[in-house]
């Protein structure tokens, strides 16, 4: 249980910090991921790990989001 909640917390804030980096991009997804994120903390908070798998789900599609957008590039837009 301990090992999945420090897992969780990792997931959690790599979460947040792909939040950040895709509004160098775009704004798409801003505020969807927030209100995802605050609903994993109130997870964490009431000590239920049981989206473990959502959230690292969630964690992966984000990071090839990020990945696809700074791979762009624009020769005539």
């Amino acid at each position: 249980m301990k090992n999945e909640r420090k897992e969780f917390m990792v997931l959690l804030k790599r979460y947040d910090e792909l939040r950040e980096a895709l509004m160098e991009y775009t704004m798409t997804y801003y505020d969807a991921m927030g209100y995802d994120i605050d609903g994993y903390w109130f997870c964490v908070l009431d000590g239920d790990m049981s989206n473990i798998d959502d959230l690292r789900n969630q964690v992966e599609a984000f990071e090839l989001i990020l990945e696809g957008l700074s791979k762009q590039h624009y020769i005539f837009g």
